[in-house]
């Protein structure tokens, strides 16, 4: 007795075997139908038997599987590329915060080049008085400097101060040169009208130099006692304008007094100012701008300097909380 067999699904072919079972063992899934017929020695064949049946689907056939599998996949590579974003921002983050403590401790460094050349200035002031034998005249002096060493002191190691302080600085520093100048000169500090000093903040110790240098190189060499040196505070095209003048010798005729006194302790205030402003511009939106320049009148005599220097106030705003 033979066997013929197909089975529809897999083979259309007919297959003879002698065998009375038949084994599938490795079918895929999906639905069959096995068809079935016995041929005797005289080639006589029996009616056909069919018996459909199915394999079910593996588990990683299954379309909720797969859905699963992708939506775990696609799950995890996102968790994967937040990690990795947030390491990379937490990465800039730290370094931005080492860019700003490295910054912020130039500037002090800067900041503290400064402190010895007031002590510098002030202590010849007071030697001068005390050879002139002015008790009176040294202790007020002295009384001058120490309340200008405080106010060093406190606003040298602070980011930003207000327009008040600086005024307030400013005028001490200036009354006590006025002192040691013996009156050659006198001072005043303005504000704009819509400026408030308490709500406009500052880098501290960024007009000293110029002012500094104003006397130095311009008010001192005057032929009288006529000087005059105006500051002022304003606010022009979202900045907030600062202005040094004096009516000096002019930087022209000051370079041949410079020339002349070659031994003269040199201000490096003016230089430490431009760089502590390179820093500060790094990371600014709108820099910090710096302009001298020689007010002239007629036949080209120089009346004097000015020296603007314009703060940008943040996001258009004027003032500045620093409750």
């Amino acid at each position: 007795m033979n066997y013929e067999y197909r089975l529809i699904g897999l083979d259309t072919s007919w297959r003879i075997t002698k065998d009375n079972f038949l084994s599938y063992p490795t079918l895929p899934s999906g639905n069959y139908s096995m068809e079935l017929r016995a041929v005797n020695k005289f080639g006589v064949k029996s009616n056909l038997i069919v018996i459909p049946f199915s394999v079910e689907k593996l588990l990683t056939e299954k379309t909720w599987f797969k859905v699963l599998l992708i939506s775990i996949l696609v799950f995890a590579i996102s968790i994967f590329v937040a990690s990795l974003t947030r390491r990379v921002k937490r990465r800039e983050l730290e370094k931005s915060e080492v860019s700003r403590r490295i910054n912020e401790l130039e500037q002090l460094a800067l900041k503290s080049q400064m402190n010895p050349h007031f002590i510098f200035n002030c202590l010849n002031s007071i030697q001068q008085f005390v050879l002139n034998k002015d008790v009176a005249g040294s202790n007020r002096f002295i009384s001058g400097f120490s309340k200008l060493m405080r106010q060093t002191l406190d606003i040298s190691a602070r980011k930003e101060i207000s327009l008040t302080e600086e005024k307030l600085y400013l005028s001490t520093y200036l009354g006590l040169e006025r002192t040691r100048f013996a009156n050659k000169f006198s001072f005043e500090i303005l504000s704009g009208l819509d400026i408030n000093p308490d709500e406009f903040y500052i880098p501290p110790m960024m007009l000293q130099p110029f002012v500094e240098n104003s006397i130095r190189h311009g008010i001192r060499y005057r032929p009288d006692n006529l000087g005059k040196i105006l500051i002022s505070f304003d606010k022009a095209d979202g900045d907030l304008v600062c202005v040094v003048e004096d009516n000096g010798i002019g930087r022209s005729a000051a370079l041949r007094f410079k020339s002349n006194n070659p031994i003269e302790y040199q201000s490096k205030g003016i230089s430490l100012i431009t760089s502590r402003v390179e820093f500060l511009n790094r990371h600014a939106s709108r820099p910090i701008t710096i302009q001298i320049e020689d007010m002239e009148g007629t036949n080209n005599i120089s009346q004097g300097t000015r020296v603007v220097m314009k703060f940008p106030l943040e996001n258009g705003i004027n003032t500045t909380n620093h409750a």
